[in-house]
């Protein structure tokens, strides 16, 4: 142990080695614009002169970007289902949280249009059409996707046509009967029309099977 002694003070006594230094990297020469990552090559929005491109223009680059969009997204559900209409019918609508998710990430601006036309265009129709329309599709989705939530939702609604009418307009009692009643009628012929429709169908393949 005292032969090493003087072996390791030596090694704790010397200075530990320096980290080599990185070479600088060259400095972009004098008027040249600095490259910009969050945009793909031949997608600058900058004119030369450091302006900014007119209204036109941005509403053609992001008219060319929803179209790719567009497509990229039905070629991509009719590779996954087989065909068009199969995506289409295996789609799934969006939540109202994922519209407001997409909202504020600005998912259909192109690279580099933040606070353009686009953005605030884009912005102003998800607040007005975007969320209320996926809020009232699932909804909608939802009371037909079962029958009590639908008998439920068709009771309230003639009960509420019933009242309209008669505390708000103060029509007289009979015509405040007579529209719940052929809202009414026109959803139970629809659904009796359906129904023989499908009774003829199975008669029609049980004679078939018969012969």
């Amino acid at each position: 142990m005292t032969i090493q002694l003087p072996r390791l003070r030596g090694q704790r006594e010397q200075p530990p080695a320096e980290a080599p230094v990185p070479a600088a990297e060259p400095a972009p020469q004098a008027g040249a614009p600095a490259p910009d990552a969050a945009l793909p090559a031949g997608h600058a929005l900058a004119r030369p002169d450091g302006g900014r491109v007119d209204p036109l223009t941005q509403c053609l680059l992001f008219a060319r970007h929803a179209c790719r969009d567009a497509r990229r997204r039905a070629r991509d559900a009719s590779s996954r289902e087989g065909n068009w209409v199969s995506g289409f019918l295996a789609a799934k609508p969006p939540s109202v949280n994922e519209q407001r998710s997409y909202l504020a990430s600005r998912g259909w601006l192109p690279p580099g249009h933040e606070g353009g036309i686009a953005d605030r265009a884009g912005e102003a129709y998800q607040v007005a059409y975007g969320s209320p329309g996926v809020a009232l599709g699932n909804a909608t989705s939802l009371t037909f996707k079962r029958g009590y939530r639908f008998a439920i939702t068709a009771a309230v609604l003639l009960v509420a046509l019933f009242a309209a009418c008669r505390f708000v307009l103060w029509l007289p009692p009979a015509t405040c009967v007579l529209v719940p009643g052929a809202l009414a009628g026109l959803i139970l012929g629809w659904l009796a029309t359906v129904a023989g429709v499908l009774a003829a169908r199975r008669a029609l393949a049980q004679w078939r099977a018969q012969r």
